[in-house]
């Protein structure tokens, strides 16, 4: 029982780092399937990987709520406002290297 219980610790530790870390500008996240048309992109467009380009303390589209934009890896002409909720951190910007 005590494996157990520190597992599940571990777990909810793991789970709030991940809620607290700071998303930035120029950052790599994951589109999350958390909603119908995020699934769609991950699975149609195979759209998984993206990069921060702005965040909004109040976006409109979110009824004033923040709102973070950002651009798919694979086709930069395809960008989209999401909630925190909707992606997840993969790599902080200062660890990218972009081929000149």
């Amino acid at each position: 029982m005590l494996v157990l219980t520190n597992s599940v610790t571990t777990l909810m530790e793991n789970e709030m780092l991940n809620a607290r870390t700071n998303i930035t500008v120029g950052d790599k996240v994951e589109l999350l399937p958390t909603n119908q048309r995020n699934r769609q992109l991950r699975k149609q467009q195979g759209k998984h990987e993206w990069i921060v380009l702005k965040i909004n303390p109040s976006a409109q589209c979110f009824n004033g709520k923040e709102g973070i934009a950002i651009e798919s890896l694979i086709d930069s002409s395809h960008w989209r406002w999401v909630e925190r909720t909707d992606i997840k951190l993969i790599e902080f910007k200062e660890n990218l290297r972009f081929s000149s």
